[in-house]
């Protein structure tokens, strides 16, 4: 896996963008293998390549309240803190680091060429496996639940504090900062006035736990923790 830094001028040369670039990336034998098109997800924050066997995960280029991946070093250094952060749980799951650099005619990751991007590297994991999988087929048990929840309690308990990520006024800016950005987008389905009677509970729920918040973030108990869990 690469790791290479990004230089500071590569956003300054004429590259194609990576969103450009996906329908190629796509078909990349890297990913897929041999096989057919890589499954393409697209996330707020994401772009998601599975193969048969590997998943590579890309920052789109946006900027939120609660994260700014505008810039490709920036980029570069949310790729580097999901590694650390998520291999704490699951570090036969994270392969690495890699460079998306253009050859002079297509995309490839590798270390020729000039810097894209930055993407995480992961094995998929089997879908069968998946927590819906196994609950629509009847296998999973309240057995596997207390086995989450004993490792998810253990690695609490022993992940660095962070107080200031805590504050019942930061969780209440960031929580009320969603719904000011929701209603810029074009969501099939929602209208705005579904957008302000769900701010409007979720401000009289802030009010209502104040108290308990409070007291989780002078008793120490806010942690760093990790990325979404995939069940």
């Amino acid at each position: 896996m690469d790791s290479v830094p990004p230089p500071n001028s590569c956003e300054l040369t004429k590259l194609p963008s990576t969103a450009s670039a996906l329908e190629q990336l796509k078909l990349d034998p890297f990913i897929t293998e041999g096989g057919p098109p890589a499954e393409l997800i697209t996330t707020h924050i994401s772009w998601v390549l599975r193969g048969p066997n590997k998943v590579i995960k890309l920052k789109r280029p946006v900027r939120y309240e609660f994260l700014d991946f505008s810039t490709l070093q920036a980029r570069h250094t949310a790729c580097l803190e999901e590694l650390r952060v998520n291999t704490r749980l699951a570090p036969d799951v994270y392969a690495g680091l890699l460079t998306l650099r253009w050859d002079g005619l297509q995309p490839v990751f590798g270390e020729t060429g000039e810097v894209m991007d930055f993407a995480v590297a992961m094995r998929r994991l089997p879908d069968e496996g998946a927590a819906p999988v196994r609950l629509a087929a009847g296998q999973l048990s309240l057995a596997h639940i207390d086995a989450l929840a004993c490792r998810l309690g253990a690695f609490y308990k022993t992940a660095p504090r962070a107080d200031v990520a805590g504050e019942p006024e930061t969780v209440a800016r960031l929580i009320l900062r969603n719904f000011d950005e929701l209603e810029h987008l074009q969501a099939e389905g929602v209208t705005r006035s579904q957008i302000a009677e769900v701010r409007e509970r979720a401000v009289l729920l802030l009010e209502a736990l104040r108290g308990r918040l409070i007291d989780r973030w002078q008793g120490g108990t806010i942690c760093e923790g990790h990325g979404d869990l995939r069940l």
